[in-house]
């Protein structure tokens, strides 16, 4: 159990990485429109709705996981102690 609450945890951590590196990407992508990157909006809106959609997964993927971990802990609290 322990074993498997390390590695959930693990991931957390990575989808987290992943949000951090999403968001300095859409940033980027933000500064470029503003500087007058006009011909580029239309990819830039494609880019920020793929961009959404995979940090909305991202996001519920890590409520999940993290739902997972508390399940792990209440049923490892509930073992006999040895």
């Amino acid at each position: 159990m322990s074993q498997d609450v390390q590695a959930l945890q693990s991931e957390i951590a990575e989808l987290r990485a992943a949000l951090a590196e999403m968001a300095v990407i859409l940033q980027r992508l933000d500064d470029d429109v503003r500087a007058g990157s006009a011909d580029t909006l239309p990819l830039y809106l494609g880019y920020a709705e793929r961009l959404r959609v995979d940090t909305e997964t991202s996001v519920s993927a890590v409520k999940a996981i993290e739902e997972q971990i508390a399940e792990l802990k209440d049923v490892v609290s509930r073992l006999p102690k040895a």
